[in-house]
C-alpha cells in the first residue's frame, strides 16, 4: 500500500502545533494564577464551597429555615474565603501585603460552620471531581488553606489542557477557536478555581468527539461514542443551558446506522 508522505507530514505538523498550543497556554496560565487573587472569577467563592463538599460526599445541599442552600466546610476554608469577600466587583479595592500574609497563613481547622452555596443546588456535582480531588489533597497533606487553592487552581489547569489536547487529537480545530481560547476573558477562567475553564474544555471535547464520529462513521472507534455521552451527561448536569448538546448524541445514534469500529 502506498504511504501518503505528505499527509504523514502534515499530521506531524499539526500534532507539533497543537502541543506548542497547550504548552503556550499552560505557562501564560499558570504566569496570570500567579498574578491573579483568589475569588476573583464570578461565583467562585461557591464553586468551591461546593467543591469541598462534593468532596466530603455532599450531593444535596442542605437549606436551613430562612436561609439558602449550603453546606457545613471547614472553618479555615471559610475564614480564608473571608479574607478576600471584599475584593470581586470592587477594582478600587486593593488587599494588602499584610492581609494578603495573614490568608496564607491560614489553616485547614477541622471544624465546620454552614456556607451558603446560592444557585448550586440544582447542578449535579461530578463536575467538580478535580476541584474536590485537589482541595482534598490539601487538607489530607496538612498544606495551608491557600496552597491547597493553589494546587486546586493548578489541577484544574492541568486537566483543561489535557482535555483540549486530547479533544485536538480527536479533530484539529480551526484557527478561530484557538483565538477563541487566547481571548483575555478565556485565560483568566483558565487561570482561576471556578467552573467555566473545565467546563468549556469539556465541551470543546464534546464538539471534537462528535466531528470525529461524523467524519470517519461507521469506522469510528465505540470508546469515542461512549466517553462523549459521559462528558456530556457530567456538562448538561451542571450547565442546564448546555442540555441542548444532546442534539450532537442523538444525531450520531440516528446517522451512524453502520455501526462502530472495535477499535
Amino acid at each position: 500500500m502506498k504511504v501518503d508522505h505528505s499527509k504523514l507530514i502534515t499530521e506531524k505538523a499539526g500534532k507539533r502545533t497543537h502541543i506548542f498550543f497547550v504548552l503556550l497556554l499552560f505557562a501564560t496560565c499558570n504566569f496570570l494564577s500567579s498574578l491573579i487573587p483568589p475569588f476573583q472569577s464570578p461565583d467562585e467563592f461557591e464553586h468551591i464551597t461546593r467543591a469541598y463538599l462534593f468532596g466530603k460526599g455532599v450531593i444535596v445541599l442542605d437549606t436551613p429555615k430562612n436561609e439558602t442552600s449550603g453546606g457545613m466546610i471547614d472553618s479555615g476554608l471559610a475564614r480564608y474565603m473571608d479574607a478576600f469577600s471584599a475584593l470581586p466587583f470592587h477594582p478600587e479595592r486593593k488587599i494588602s501585603v499584610a492581609e494578603l500574609d495573614a490568608a496564607k497563613k491560614i489553616k485547614w481547622s477541622g471544624t465546620k460552620e454552614f456556607k451558603r452555596a446560592p444557585g448550586m443546588a440544582f447542578y449535579f456535582p461530578a463536575i467538580y471531581s478535580v476541584h474536590a480531588l485537589a482541595l482534598g489533597i490539601g487538607e489530607h497533606l496538612d498544606l495551608s488553606v491557600d496552597g491547597s487553592y493553589k494546587l486546586t487552581r493548578l489541577m484544574i489547569l492541568l486537566a483543561v489542557c489535557c482535555l483540549l489536547y486530547g479533544s485536538f487529537r480527536l479533530y484539529p480545530p480551526s484557527y478561530l477557536v484557538l483565538a477563541l481560547l487566547l481571548i483575555p476573558m478565556s485565560l483568566f477562567q483558565f487561570s482561576s478555581a471556578s467552573l467555566d475553564g473545565i467546563a468549556t474544555a469539556l465541551s470543546i471535547f464534546i464538539v471534537s468527539a462528535f466531528l470525529r464520529i461524523a467524519t470517519d462513521k461507521e469506522h469510528s472507534a465505540v470508546w469515542i461514542f461512549y466517553v462523549l455521552v459521559v462528558v456530556w451527561l457530567i456538562v448538561a448536569s451542571s450547565r442546564v443551558q448546555q442540555f441542548s448538546l444532546i442534539i450532537l448524541v442523538v444525531r450520531i445514534s440516528l446517522n451512524v446506522t453502520g455501526g462502530f469500529a472495535k477499535a
